[in-house]
């Protein structure tokens, strides 16, 4: 008997221990329960005043939309509002000449777009497009009256399968829901002479004119914009980037904003471009923005992206500082500068070349101007200084830079170093000759100085107009290396005898390819007052512009 009470009680004392385990293990699920809820609940909370950086772009939530879109079009003059057509003749002109009656479209006004990526040097990996009219073919949508474009004029060619060459044209959005057209061989914009297609050549920066763009209808609508991404929120404003769509047929994109999601959207603004700034907003407010693909501004045929939102902050951006003048003074280099709107303070940047790399050496500046009681000690011409104004939420953009020899010799004067950045170096170089090509009697001028060192890391050739000139600053033309110097003519036809007012001296122009291609070659070809001296020319020299006029 004894044995058995044993085991009885032994037994008990078992499925006791088993039901406190078993209760202890009830209490610790229910606590991880409590603990996951109060987890869910604190990161799924987001503050009224919060915007969670999944919103400022819409990639997540981008439809994919990869189909080509073949649209049907046709197209009107805006200079004119001509209808254009063919007439299904190989080699005969793009007219331009027919009365627009949206409501009877004639078949030879028809067209369809393709499209594809060009390999043509002049906008190699963009993409081009044409146009079929099936005018004789009306089986063969794709094997009828295409575009083919020269320097000079726009014609048909027959029975092409796909744009290619100087069958295809890049397409060009611009910002008043029209769109241009160039010639993909030469570059030249499609335009209107005498009620029939043309190509003609515009200057760098010059804008298409009326007789340069066409409004395009078609009842498809385009792919949507994609990757909307807001960016720089500030006090007032907000700016807005987004990825173009391939193989889809719009004009322009319109970028609209609400204070609520599915509030009314008002139109910032229409660009061609990839990016805008929404002005003149609330600070500290809520704003949705989405972007719209249009296929003109007389039809409501287009495509809204996804919506991002952002809050702008509580403060305005500062201003950026202007004149920045650097000036020794009692052997210390003393910055001085403009006042900024909405700054409580100042920052002082400094770099030992123009275009190197500017770094942080002073802050809390309440005042604007600075003494620098350390500056580079290799020379006193090594400090370039930029300036920026912040608050308490943001930083402005920082100042143009300013140094000793700026302040001396102006800001058109350049004294680059091996040091600085090639790409901004080069981008200077080209926006003094977009600006100086045809300028032959106006007041710029510009001087390009270059530091001993090499500058052919980004094979930039640089082309020089009026007013404009290239010094080597070594002891010898060996101690400054540039990529290639090339003079363009000012006038049509290679003629280069008003190429006046330029000069190159002591620097090699070093053959980087040496492969004998012409293309490569050296060309100073000028009129009158138009010296090059000293120089060490590795590169086979012209002195004209493909065997055009010259007299220098």
């Amino acid at each position: 008997m004894e044995g058995i009470k044993k085991q009885l009680v032994k037994r008990l004392m078992a499925k006791k221990q088993l039901a406190k385990k078993l209760w202890a293990k009830k209490q610790l699920a229910k606590r991880l329960w409590a603990l996951a809820l109060a987890f869910v609940m604190v990161i799924s909370y987001v503050p009224a005043d919060a915007i969670a950086a999944d919103y400022l772009t819409t990639e997540a939530s981008d439809e994919v939309e990869n189909e080509k879109i073949n649209a049907q079009v046709y197209m009107i003059s805006k200079a004119t509002r001509k209808l254009v057509t063919v007439d299904g003749v190989d080699r005969n002109p793009v007219n331009c000449n027919t009365v627009y009656d949206p409501d009877n479209i004639p078949a030879n006004g028809l067209f369809i777009i393709d499209y594809k990526t060009t390999d043509m040097k002049i906008f190699e990996g963009s993409e081009v497009v044409n146009f079929w009219c099936n005018v004789n073919n009306p089986d063969e949508p794709k094997m009828g009256s295409l575009f083919v474009a020269n320097s000079t004029s726009v014609v048909q060619t027959l029975n092409h399968a796909y744009p290619h060459g100087h069958e295809s044209l890049l397409l060009v959005h611009n910002d008043d829901g029209t769109v241009s057209f160039r010639n993909n061989d030469t570059g030249g914009y499609v335009t209107l002479v005498d009620n029939r297609l043309a190509c003609i050549d515009l200057k760098k920066g010059e804008k298409p004119s009326a007789n340069e763009k066409f409004i395009v209808f078609t009842k498809t609508k385009p792919k949507a914009p994609k990757k909307v991404t807001l960016s720089d929120m500030t006090g007032g404003s907000i700016k807005v980037s987004w990825a173009s769509e391939k193989e889809t047929l719009f004009s322009s994109y319109q970028v609209l904003y609400s204070t609520s999601e599915n509030g009314n959207y008002q139109v910032a603004g229409t660009t061609g471009d990839n990016e805008f700034e929404i002005e003149g907003l609330n600070n500290n407010s809520t704003y949705y923005v989405k972007v719209r693909a249009i296929v003109n501004n007389e039809w409501d045929v287009y495509s809204d992206s996804k919506v991002a939102y952002a809050k702008t902050t509580a403060e305005y951006k500062p201003a950026k500082p202007d004149n920045l003048c650097v000036k020794e003074e009692n052997g210390q280099v003393t910055l001085q500068w403009d006042a900024a709107n909405h700054a409580n303070a100042y920052k002082v940047y400094r770099a030992e070349s123009r275009y190197g790399d500017y770094t942080q050496i002073a802050a809390n500046i309440t005042g604007t101007k600075w003494v620098d009681t350390n500056p580079n000690k290799s020379s006193k011409y090594n400090n370039y200084y930029k300036v920026s104004a912040y608050n308490s939420e943001l930083e402005g953009e920082k100042s143009k830079e300013s140094s000793l020899e700026i302040t001396m010799f102006g800001n058109n004067t350049y004294i680059f170093s091996s040091n600085d950045n090639q790409e901004d170096i080069d981008r200077i170089e080209s926006d003094a000759f977009d600006k100086q090509h045809y300028n032959q009697f106006g007041k710029e001028r510009y001087a390009f100085l270059y530091k001993p060192g090499d500058y052919t890391s980004t094979k930039h050739v640089i082309e020089t107009g009026y007013y404009t000139q290239i010094l080597g600053l070594g002891k010898t033309p060996t101690e400054v290396n540039l990529y290639n110097v090339k003079t363009p003519p000012a006038l049509s036809n290679n003629n280069v005898t008003c190429n006046f007012w330029q000069g190159i001296e002591n620097v090699t122009i070093k053959d980087v390819e040496n492969n004998g291609d012409d293309f490569f070659d050296f060309q100073w070809a000028v009129s009158q007052a138009a010296p090059a001296r000293r120089l060490n020319v590795e590169r086979k020299a012209w002195f004209d512009w493909w065997y055009g006029w010259a007299s220098g």
